[in-house]
């Protein structure tokens, strides 16, 4: 959360097309509170553990469900190690 990129926009595409919804902001490419309840009811959904944050197992689903293409998967930030995905 809080962070502005081209993967924050991958993400926000990919989750509008598994919900089939759009999730509305100014800014598109900015990770919001209103992309991370998404992230969070898909982590929910998909027995991944609910805490908003993009890491491997949440990545992993999302290609898993919509398979990419032509772009890359975003690259993956490492968390310290008490944070769960």
């Amino acid at each position: 959360p809080g962070s502005t990129s081209i993967d924050v926009l991958w993400l926000r595409n990919k989750l509008e097309k598994i919900q089939g919804i759009k999730i509305e902001s100014d800014k598109p490419n900015y990770f919001d509170k209103e992309l991370r309840r998404h992230v969070r009811v898909f982590q929910k959904n998909h027995n991944i553990f609910s805490n908003g944050v993009v890491g491997t197992n949440t990545l992993i689903k999302l290609e898993m469900i919509m398979p990419q293409s032509s772009q890359t998967i975003p690259q993956l930030t490492v968390m310290p190690a008490r944070t769960r995905n």
